[in-house]
């Protein structure tokens, strides 16, 4: 390699590094955890710290995610405010205003009916970035009494530049011609948890479709460093117990069926 091309590899490499730790020190992390007797309230939330457009869309976007979790009952009406902030409540205190306003809520309710149990939790992270998307975990759980509660995790890629959400990764109309690659990988996912110990029988069985229904796309679809993950929420195609399974199809396996937009906003 020549002197130059030591020059330009050098500088591509710090140029990197140095979007990479920029892009890490560009969080807030907001905390709250209340765990008492017959009540567990725990919220983990990472949002963008800049305040240019971008990063204030993608932070409204990520606190309306938690605000429909936390402010909204099982019935979808309002039981608490949605946070805005002020010069006395900041964006590092929204875990904490919805923790105690929840906290006060059920712990009304418990002291009607004194034996109910009660737990919210919700964790949004950031997963993963590129020089031109950031994908953030928005995962929530609710126990408000019964065997179990319930939980589901959506994932949501946005455009670093317009803070806009981007969903459109892989051509719908590819279902069907997708099916041999969604079983390989469906398979090889039960395979590991130990739900089955080989590729044998119909795939169906595990799932929660008809034997001749095609298995769907999931409903949150991201990229990562190895191919296009599929996140699938719980009892979206398969059992409670099996979670929520995620599945990723290799950038080899899935480039025939990526939009033509996804390859732009990817790059590939």
């Amino acid at each position: 390699m020549t002197k130059i091309a030591n020059i330009v590899v050098s500088a591509a490499v710090a140029a990197a590094s140095l979007w990479s730790m920029t892009a890490q020190a560009q969080s807030t992390v907001s905390k709250y955890e209340v765990d008492g007797k017959g009540c567990h309230i725990k919220f983990s939330i990472e949002l963008p710290r800049s305040n240019d457009a971008a990063s204030q869309a993608i932070r409204w976007a990520l606190v309306d995610e938690l605000d429909e979790f936390a402010a909204l009952n099982m019935e979808m009406d309002r039981i608490v405010p949605k946070f805005s902030p002020t010069s006395k409540m900041g964006w590092d205190k929204v875990a904490a205003y919805y923790g105690n306003r929840l906290l006060e809520i059920e712990g009304n309710v418990k002291q009607e009916r004194e034996e109910l149990p009660f737990g919210y939790q919700m964790t949004i992270a950031k997963l993963d970035e590129g020089p031109q998307w950031v994908t953030y975990s928005c995962g929530h759980h609710r126990y408000t009494g019964g065997a179990h509660g319930y939980g589901n995790t959506r994932v949501m890629t946005f455009n670093r530049q317009s803070g806009e959400a981007f969903t459109s990764f892989i051509d719908e109309s590819s279902t069907v011609a997708m099916q041999p690659l969604l079983e390989d990988v469906l398979w090889q996912y039960l395979i590991n948890g130990g739900a089955a110990s080989s590729k044998t029988g119909d795939l169906r069985q595990y799932m929660l479709i008809q034997e001749n229904e095609p298995i769907p796309l999931a409903r949150s679809i991201y990229p990562s460093k190895k191919g296009i993950v599929l996140h699938y929420g719980t009892y979206e195609i398969m059992p409670y117990a099996a979670g929520e399974p995620e599945i990723v199809i290799e950038w080899s396996k899935v480039m025939p069926y990526l939009t033509n937009e996804a390859r732009e906003f990817l790059g590939k």
